[in-house]
């Protein structure tokens, strides 16, 4: 009975649980140690014996063990201690629920069905006692919102004003977590998109891609990036803030997911309607930064470009894919021909069909053949995929003047019709990359 022995015991739980290399979690769970930590949040007269027992399920949360902490019935206990008046015991409880949040959607489910974990949390975020308390609360929170399927909509809306105005005021940690948070709600169908905006998010995102430190611009270009996969009106809220040009400068940026990113939010925009695709290709620099990504980058930052570029060439202003042309964007989409991805083999093929048809001095044919582009797409013919093959069959018949290698023996592929397969500027939706889930 003992209150000071209470809290070195539980002082030394904590203690043992530490160590940076493997912590002894499996020996605490078979001495049946845990059912006392957890009864240990509810000493209201031993606020020590509480926060010493926070920090312990925290560390137990932060390993493979994480699932322990639920089939204890913990979270109760630290949602109500996220309202207690001592800040430090508020900020414990909130990384240990955001370790539980961010093992799986599962047992982050389980933490929102508490609906006091979220309003605790906002509520610490809104009035934050230290800044520590704010960081590890923003970054709870994004947890909260991290993980496919997604947390539903009414769990979650009323975070978003919390997180936007974080955007604003915040340090550079706040503003990398609650950029990641609107990252996760920003991802998926119109709906989303129209929440994130409409509270506002737009313009905090944008300014966020000015920063130096690429923690912080990396969530936003996420963020704005998923925007952009949405309707033409969410595209152009995007582009009404600014964020074309500074998408355009980060295709020089040093971190190879940055120019990634920026390329795959280009390619969306210039999916979007006329307006908006003639908007992108007025930026300075923009075509030829996709060139020169699409020519000179790595292998998945070429594919974002191509798609781009392929989507560019799609306008029905002539003027932009011949300026492609001039640019030398022809190169370096004959050169994806003999790679072993099929759908960017059929992106590329779209692009340069598109610039033949609109090439009336025949510089594009010049081009692609001196490139080696007629034997690439003469081997297509045996491609395994009927799209890339018929393609391929279209574009030697149409623009080189000869026959495929089966019509050569057989006729009968006469039947192909001219623009069947023909792709329309394409939203390129893909999955986030996210940073992980626990914080020691």
């Amino acid at each position: 009975n003992d209150p000071t022995l209470k809290v070195k015991s539980m002082q030394g739980i904590r203690k043992i649980l530490s160590v940076n290399a493997d912590p002894p979690v499996r020996t605490i769970l078979n001495a049946d140690m845990l059912p006392a930590i957890v009864s240990a949040l509810s000493k209201e007269d031993l606020t020590d014996l509480q926060f010493e027992a926070a920090w312990a399920l925290t560390n137990i949360a932060s390993t493979i063990h994480t699932r322990e902490v639920i089939k204890h019935n913990a979270i109760p206990s630290l949602t109500r201690l996220l309202f207690h008046s001592r800040h430090d015991l508020r900020e414990q409880c909130a990384w240990c629920l955001g370790n539980v949040a961010g093992d799986c959607v599962e047992l982050r489910d389980m933490v929102l069905a508490d609906k006091d974990a979220l309003s605790g949390l906002l509520l610490n975020i809104n009035q934050p006692e230290t800044t520590s308390l704010l960081h590890n609360c923003v970054w709870a929170l994004s947890n909260f919102c991290r993980g496919k399927p997604q947390p539903a909509l009414e769990v979650v809306q009323a975070a978003l004003p919390v997180l936007v105005a974080t955007l604003c005021t915040g340090t550079d940690e706040v503003r990398t977590d609650a950029g990641w948070a609107l990252s996760y709600l920003s991802d998926g169908t119109d709906d989303r998109i129209q929440l994130v905006i409409s509270a506002g998010a737009l313009q905090p995102l944008i300014a966020m891609l000015d920063s130096s430190n690429a923690a912080v611009l990396t969530p936003a270009l996420r963020a704005v990036g998923n925007i952009v996969t949405g309707n033409d009106v969410h595209t152009q809220a995007a582009i009404d803030c600014g964020a074309v040009p500074r998408i355009v400068t980060l295709l020089s940026h040093e971190k190879k997911t940055i120019r990634k990113e920026a390329c795959w939010a280009l390619s969306n925009i210039a999916a979007g309607n006329t307006t908006q695709l003639n908007l992108l290709c007025s930026c300075e620099n923009a075509l030829e930064g996709l060139i020169n990504q699409l020519t000179n980058a790595e292998w998945d930052v070429q594919k974002e470009a191509a798609w781009a570029i392929s989507n560019i060439s799609s306008s029905s202003m002539k003027s932009h894919p011949r300026r492609l042309i001039k640019l030398g964007a022809v190169a370096p989409l004959v050169n994806l021909l003999d790679k072993a991805d099929a759908t960017i083999i059929l992106v590329a093929l779209e692009a340069i069909e598109r610039m033949l048809k609109v090439d009336e001095n025949q510089e594009c044919a010049a081009l692609v053949e001196e490139a080696g582009g007629i034997d690439l797409i003469e081997e297509l013919q045996h491609h395994e995929n009927n799209k890339i093959y018929e393609k391929s069959v279209r574009i030697l018949q149409n623009h080189f003047g000869g026959e495929s290698e089966e019509a050569e023996d057989n006729d009968s592929s006469a039947g192909i019709k001219n623009g069947a397969f023909d792709f329309e500027p394409t939203k390129n939706i893909k999955q986030s990359f996210e940073k992980g889930g626990f914080k020691f």
